[in-house]
């Protein structure tokens, strides 16, 4: 038993040494690392880093530590001390890359809000023409409250994202996307339907789409709401 434990666990090593250091399949270009919202099982060169600006609210700057391992950090444009308790760190790794399949887990901690995020998301077909499957779960925990027991942890509040997405490039230039994520929660539930173009070259990417919520729409006259992304990789 001694010895196959052992085994087990320099195989294990192994594993986590290969998927750290050996480099993802394809040639990275701006915005392949995710589709509107939900990222992809694709990852940047080792040395790279992005910085996304979303509606102009929301900016993201990521650094591939590994060609397979992406480090960033998530908050709303500075406006205020308040908004960067709003800050999140996280971080994403490619364990599996290969000419049509691709698969990685991300993971997300806001501190002050105690908030957690952890997913994993598989893409299937080569980046110009691909389908991405997605799921994630994320804790709210109380204000008063730890995660220092079993009880506790059970009482936070969770909520559970599935997504599908897809992207066809157009052009060299020019890619369509579509993407539906839905959420449930403890409380209510939610989903965002998002289609639209990406314009891209292999250092910037801008993402112009078309939201909307297709089961739980509330109000009958919504018609589409706009979501801008711009993406400059260095």
């Amino acid at each position: 038993m001694g010895v196959n434990t052992k085994y087990m666990r320099k195989l294990l090593q192994l594993a986590i040494l290969i998927t750290l250091t050996v480099p993802a399949v394809a040639e990275y270009m701006a915005g392949d690392h995710e589709l509107f919202l939900m990222p992809t099982a694709y990852t940047m060169p080792k040395g790279a880093s992005y910085f996304s600006d979303y509606e102009v609210a929301i900016i993201n700057y990521t650094y591939a530590v590994t060609s397979r391992t992406h480090v960033g950090v998530f908050s709303f444009f500075p406006i205020n001390k308040e908004v960067l308790e709003t800050a999140a760190i996280g971080i994403k790794q490619n364990y599996y890359s290969s000419e049509q399949t691709g698969c990685a887990f991300w993971s997300a901690i806001i501190p002050k809000n105690k908030v957690f995020n952890l997913g994993n998301v598989v893409s299937f077909g080569k980046k110009g023409k691909s389908l991405h499957i997605a799921a994630s779960a994320v804790y709210v925990a109380d204000e008063d409250e730890t995660f220092d027991s079993v009880e506790n942890f059970n009482n936070q509040t969770w909520a559970f994202t599935y997504t599908i997405g897809y992207r066809r490039d157009l052009s060299e230039k020019t890619s369509l996307i579509a993407e539906y994520s839905y959420v449930f929660a403890s409380e209510d539930d939610a989903d965002l339907l998002c289609v639209g173009p990406r314009f891209k070259t292999k250092k910037i990417a801008w993402d112009i789409a078309a939201a909307r919520p297709i089961i739980n729409n509330d109000d009958p006259g919504l018609i589409v709401l706009p979501i801008l992304k711009a993406t400059i990789v260095f």
